[in-house]
């Protein structure tokens, strides 16, 4: 509870967990904030009923990498396979995400030398369509050190140490999100830059050098990713809740190698439009 009201005194913290109850409604499992009094209401009891109903063998499956030997499977079978009871499997309700309310949203903070940025909107999970080339476009925009938001923002303007923005693919939805921290000074032309960024996506052609830069990047970054049984185990759990199989990475690879400047300029029309996003600041603009 301590540490609840510590993090609530950061102004990237409050806008991390407000961004997210305004994008998916605030009684929404994805966008409910955690209360200094809910934790009052806690008692003994309530966690091991939590327990029995979530922390069960039916909810959890075991990933072996590596060389595996028939003797290490037969173990596991020994231990986990008839004596650990599965139980009844239950799942948290999702309920229906509600439609965002004020697109531009301002949390004050009177004591703030530093305003927190959030800019976004509800998307899609790994099995959409769009995921692969979202994440390129999104890498483009924000998603590596050397992206448009840190060229312009950071190296240029100097209005940050550091911005980014990312693809959060969750169980039953996912988002998108632009996240830096300004002084309150320059936290409107951080925001018009952020904006400025994302009209060039839709209304520019991505210049194919620029491009290929990034496909140069993201697959060597997917080579490191696969390197040893723990990152092979981490990459089979990414896609196991979805039910997913490798030729998900296949399909990733190709789409990486096939994007064209195009289809990246087609998302950004079909997925940024200004009208869509939601805008957060926590602080001062």
């Amino acid at each position: 509870k301590q540490k609840l009201l510590v993090n609530n005194q950061k102004v990237d913290v409050l806008a991390r967990n407000h961004f997210n109850e305004i994008i998916f409604g605030e009684q929404h499992p994805y966008g409910y904030i955690v209360k200094a009094a809910d934790y009052d209401l806690l008692d003994p009891e309530k966690v091991k009923q939590f327990y029995a109903d979530f922390y069960t063998a039916g909810n959890c499956k075991i990933v072996v990498a590596g060389l595996v030997k028939p003797e290490t499977l037969a173990q596991l079978e020994k231990c986990f396979g008839n004596s650990w009871s599965k139980g009844e499997i239950k799942r948290p309700e999702i309920k229906q995400i509600n439609a965002p309310g004020k697109r531009e949203n301002l949390l004050p903070k009177a004591d703030a030398v530093q305003s927190a940025i959030r800019i976004g909107r509800t998307l899609f999970t790994k099995t959409h369509p769009d995921y692969f080339g979202m994440h390129i476009l999104n890498t483009l925009l924000g998603g590596y050190f050397g992206s448009r938001l840190m060229s312009n923002i950071r190296e240029d303007k100097g209005y940050t140490y550091g911005i980014g923005s990312g693809i959060a693919s969750l169980q039953e939805n996912g988002y998108f999100f632009i996240a830096t921290e300004v002084g309150v000074d320059v936290c409107a032309s951080a925001v018009k830059e952020i904006y400025h960024e994302i009209k060039r996506l839709r209304e520019e052609l991505v210049p194919q050098a620029e491009l290929d830069l990034v496909k140069n990047y993201l697959q060597g970054t997917f080579i490191r990713s696969i390197d040893g049984a723990f990152a092979l185990s981490e990459k089979f759990i990414a896609i196991l809740e979805y039910d997913l199989d490798y030729g998900f990475y296949d399909e990733y690879l190709n789409c990486i190698h096939t994007i064209q400047p195009e289809q990246i300029q087609a998302l950004a029309q079909k997925y940024l439009q200004e009208k869509d996003l939601i805008e957060l600041v926590v602080g001062k603009k």
